[in-house]
Order: C-alpha cells, then structure tokens, then sequence
C-alpha cells in the first residue's frame, strides 16, 4: 500500500482553482472501506460543482465528482459487507435506499458524494462501507463507473417508478448520459426484442451516438427512421 496518493482538489470555486495535489492514502476507520478507484464517470453537475457550488456550503480543499467503480484495498474494524479483492461502486446518496425520498429538487432531503459529502476524484477513497455497493459483475471498471448517477436515475424512472415492463415502447429524449442508458431499458425487463425502444434525436452527432446505444428506432421531426 503506497502511503502517498494523487487526487483533484479546489480551494476556491471556479476551474481555474482545480489542481492535481498530492497527499496521504486515507486510513479506513471503524466501518470504513478503502477504496483504490479504477474508473471515475463525469457528470455534468460535477462541472456546475466546481465552478458554482450549486448553493452547497463546500468544505475546502474540496473533491469533486460522485461516481466511482473501484476495489477494495482495505477495511476498517467492523466491516462485514466487503473484503478486500472485491470491487465496488459509489453510493451517490449514501443515505437513500429505496423508495420515493423526502424533499424535493429545489429542497432535498439527502446529502451527496461530491457536494455536501467527499467527493472520488482521487486514487484512492475512504468512505463508511453503506456508501458503496458491489460492482456488476458483467461491466468492466469503465462501465460500472456509470451507474451511481445515470444508471440509477435511469432505473428508477423506468423501473421503480414508471414501472416499465417487457413490450412496452419508451420514449427517450436527449443523448446525455441518463437517456443513453435509458436506451438500454430493455436490459432492465427481459429480452430486448421484446421490448421496442424509440428515441428523439435532433442532429447526425445524435443519431450516431443512437446508434453507438443499440436503439430500435429514432423520431426526429415527426418522422421515424429505422437504426440498422
């Protein structure tokens, strides 16, 4: 275990203020997982982040970005969900387990990864074990990285909320990192014939990226062009 590490820090808001610095690999504490971070996914909010705050009272030096797939390196006493060797993802909101949460967007009712909380953008992170979930065994590092943000959102309003299920049409808007993986809704509920997927795209840059995700068919100006 190296006793020095690399990670992404602001002092100040603004892109101007982030810098590569160097300091101590973090000790796990009682229930504390250490993580080595393999991959790390951008989102568009961790940019709003650095040079806004986004109204979070941030606590300088701060860390930015969320979502993270990694292994594990070492465990604090007391942690019984992980062992060393296993790979894991971030938790973006550490205390939301399910269902419908409290709050609403202009008020939340739950800290994040990133904001009010630590953020990944590092070598090496040490969080309370509830903050992280175990890794897909079918994504590599890259991938997995996806899911704490754009793959949970999402989920949830496929799955857990819009309750979609096999032979259902969905409609997805956009090319951003939530509908791209929205498009793969038909991984969520069975077989993908099975499921026909439409998405609205606006431009040749979209329509390509269409392609990229396996969608069925693409709507742009009211017509319907099939993706082959």
């Amino acid at each position: 275990m190296p006793e020095m590490m690399q990670r992404w820090t602001i002092d100040a808001l603004g892109r101007e203020s982030l810098r590569l610095t160097n300091t101590e690999v973090p000790e796990p504490g009682p229930g504390e997982v250490l993580a080595k971070v393999a991959a790390v996914s951008l989102n568009y909010r961790d940019k709003l982040m650095i040079e806004t705050g986004m109204g979070v009272p941030l606590a300088f030096p701060f860390t930015p970005a969320s979502d993270m797939a990694g292994t594990v390196a070492a465990t604090g006493e007391g942690v019984d969900r992980f062992k060393v060797g296993d790979r894991v993802i971030s938790n973006f909101m550490p205390g939301w387990i399910d269902g419908r949460g409290a709050g609403n967007a202009r008020v939340p009712s739950y800290r994040t990864l990133g904001g009010e909380l630590p953020g990944v953008l590092a070598e090496y992170v040490a969080f309370p074990q509830d903050w992280f979930s175990r890794a897909p065994e079918s994504l590599d590092d890259g991938e997995a990285s996806t899911l704490p943000v754009a793959g949970l959102t999402a989920w949830f309003a496929l799955v857990e909320r819009g309750g979609v299920r096999a032979g259902q049409t969905v409609v997805v808007q956009g090319t951003g990192g939530v509908a791209l993986l929205a498009s793969r809704s038909p991984d969520f509920t069975g077989p993908r014939s099975s499921s026909p997927l439409e998405a609205t795209r606006s431009s040749h840059v979209q329509r390509l990226l269409a392609r990229r995700t396996g969608s069925i068919a693409t709507t742009e100006a009211g017509l319907r062009r099939c993706i082959v």
